[in-house]
């Protein structure tokens, strides 16, 4: 797979001039979100921290320029804040307290301090997946703890963060009398059919929808702020992934 995609791929789509390019796709995606195509998607070059990681040193800057990459810090979570108001994720980000501690000292029941990393890390994939419908089976796998202890931390996280669960069922209670949902940026998706056979993963994507489609439009405005801000010649925009944004530019000392 890795030599396939990765490496036959990217080499196929080098251009003349040394530099590997890729189409993105405005409504390529039902909640807004950017993706990568034709003749390569640039957005699904593998993680430094996987088997395939060694990839991503293949793209270097170009000559005399520096690869710069910002994204924004858990902009899914703080658009989950936002939506659900819910109050200890929003006094989090209000206070600067670190999200994943703070939900491991209330699933674990233990002062910040005492929160392990272990147990941080546990939470850390409670906060990014369980809002997307992951269940205890999927937690266990990623988190590397048994099924009964993921079981016991689902149920703790939504204690934590009671809004939340109250949130999640009107969305999914909305979406199913509805068959649409609006975010709160006025992005629209509808279903044509939501019966017995689909209702559970209509209510997962009605949810999903919610909160990727807002994080995409603020990343794509900042996309768009940002193109206005530089003068192209010392700083480029290359590529957004998400809710990041690749850049290579020119350091001038003293600015």
């Amino acid at each position: 797979k890795l030599i396939s995609t990765y490496v036959q791929g990217l080499h196929k789509a080098v251009g003349t001039d040394n530099r590997v390019r890729t189409t993105f796709n405005l409504h390529g995606t039902e909640t807004g979100r950017l993706s990568s195509s034709n003749p390569i998607n640039l957005q699904n070059i593998p993680r430094p921290d996987t088997d395939g990681g060694r990839i991503r040193n293949l793209f270097t800057a170009s000559e005399g320029y520096t690869l710069i990459e910002a994204d924004y810090s858990q902009l899914e979570l703080r658009v989950l804040a936002h939506e659900t108001q819910d109050e200890n994720l929003l006094e989090a980000y209000h206070t600067g307290i670190d999200i994943h501690t703070l939900t491991g000292s209330k699933i674990f029941k233990k002062p910040m301090e005492e929160v392990t990393k272990t147990e941080r890390y546990v939470a850390k994939t409670l906060n990014f997946s369980i809002v997307y419908g992951a269940k205890a089976e999927r937690i266990s796998a990623t988190a590397g703890i048994s099924l009964d202890e993921a079981k016991k931390a689902i149920k703790e996280w939504f204690k934590a963060y009671p809004k939340v669960t109250e949130w999640i069922a009107a969305v999914q209670k909305h979406v199913l009398e509805h068959q649409e949902v609006t975010t709160s940026l006025g992005w629209q998706r509808k279903w044509a059919i939501v019966s017995y056979h689909n209702r559970d993963e209509v209510m997962r994507e009605a949810v999903n929808t919610m909160i990727q489609s807002t994080a995409g439009l603020i990343t794509l405005k900042a996309l768009t702020d940002l193109s206005k801000r530089i003068d192209g010649d010392n700083t480029r925009i290359l590529l957004t992934v998400h809710d990041s944004i690749l850049l290579e530019t020119i350091f001038v000392t003293g600015k």
